[in-house]
């Protein structure tokens, strides 16, 4: 079965968690949260109508597809949160979600530059456009028109709310999309919901599947009756039931593990997971010394297993990597202490050396970072986001450090 995974981004209150309610479940919106509290995970999020973690919600496109939304946060204190989810999500696709009353915000904008920098396609909707007056709505186009424009070099061109659109039509020369919905009264619901149908996957995952084993892990769980269950995405390769894999790192070192069973996002048993799936994991400790707890496996560990099965994973705490400065206020020099976003991993890192005395807003450079507190599974190639307050900046890893 194919995976396509969409990251609904924009600012709070934008009704993001609405709109992925409204697509999922085919209900509307009563404009008082009805359709949100089908996706929020937390108490306090039902209490504060606000995403403050990482959600997933499926739709079944036919037996061969499906759809997984990926809904983020959008309120400031919750950008880390942000960031994690749609670098460590691999997205296929992005939806930049505009409340068309607000118009256009400060974290809008901000979320328009991690799509910047990643490269990954994206298409504009405005929504709310029930309550929105005419002349609203019109500025609030223009607003974003004109940041697409400076930004992407690309026009925006607003979709008929009765016609359905290929999204999968992308290119250098092609605008991006804008559509108008409603989550209260339906408008632009259902051909935006079908258009997005379309969507295809953005990597060659059959290519990838021939590859090493890699997991990335987003949550873990203890089940009774089972034990430990690992959910996660398949970056490469593929697991089968009774796979001997390595779990980690933990303090730089890795543990073996087998697979005792698997199961996809909608609760089916299945005997094999391949690269671009997302599903979860049984596993058990192969060794009784080392006994495996929910308390020992953290967000960025992963599941490995190498095609070289006499070769043991590594761990690594020093890294060179080209970046990028998004932003600065001031300069970036030797010593600075900026939080590596990479895949899963979420970690502080101090720049040991720099090919500049110093980085400003724009520049480029070679720095090379280490991890302040434990080493990581990272890889040659990997992109990474850092930021620190205002700072942001994007990059990848072209060195291994022993």
């Amino acid at each position: 079965m194919e995976e396509i995974r969409i990251c609904v981004m924009g600012n709070v209150d934008s009704a993001k968690s609405t709109l992925i309610s409204t697509l999922t479940h085919n209900i509307l919106d009563d404009g008082r949260g009805l359709a949100r509290k089908r996706v929020f995970k937390h108490k306090h999020e039902q209490e504060s109508g606000r995403t403050s973690d990482i959600s997933f919600k499926y739709i079944k496109v036919n037996p061969k597809k499906y759809i997984t939304f990926i809904d983020l946060a959008g309120h400031e204190k919750y950008f880390k949160t942000t960031i994690h989810g749609i670098n460590g999500g691999l997205a296929d696709f992005a939806i930049l979600l505009i409340g068309a009353n607000m118009g256009v915000l400060k974290m809008t904008k901000e979320h328009l530059g991690i799509i910047k920098a990643l490269k990954i396609p994206f298409c504009v909707v405005l929504s709310k456009i029930d309550i929105c007056p005419v002349p609203v709505l019109e500025r609030t186009t223009r607003e974003i028109t004109k940041i697409i424009n400076r930004n992407f070099h690309k026009e925006i061109e607003l979709q008929k709310t009765d016609k359905i659109s290929k999204l999968t039509e992308f290119g250098d020369n092609l605008p991006i999309k804008l559509f108008h919905i409603s989550n209260v009264t339906g408008l632009g619901l259902d051909t935006f919901r079908e258009s997005l149908y379309s969507l295809k996957n953005r990597v060659n995952w059959e290519k990838n599947r021939e590859q090493d084993t890699i997991m990335w892990i987003d949550n873990v769980y203890y089940v009774k009756g089972i034990g430990i269950v690992l959910s996660g995405t398949l970056k490469r390769g593929e697991i089968k039931i009774n796979d001997k894999l390595l779990l980690g790192p933990k303090n730089g070192e890795f543990q073996d593990v087998t697979v005792k069973s698997i199961h996809n996002n909608f609760r089916e048993d299945i005997s094999m997971l391949t690269a671009g799936l997302s599903g979860c994991i049984a596993i058990k400790s192969i060794t009784k010394k080392e006994a495996l707890t929910k308390k020992r496996i953290k967000k960025g560990m992963v599941l490995h297993q190498s095609l070289n099965l006499e070769a043991r994973t590594k761990a690594y705490d020093r890294f060179t990597a080209s970046i990028t400065i998004l932003h600065h206020p001031t300069t970036i020099k030797k010593n600075y202490e900026p939080v590596i976003h990479c895949g899963k991993i979420a970690q502080t890192a101090v720049i040991e050396n720099i090919d500049n005395e110093c980085l400003r807003t724009g520049d480029k450079g070679l720095v090379e970072f280490r991890f302040k507190y434990r080493p990581e599974f990272i890889e040659k190639d990997d992109i990474l986001i850092f930021r620190e307050g205002k700072t942001k900046g994007i990059g990848k890893i072209i060195e291994l450090k022993d």
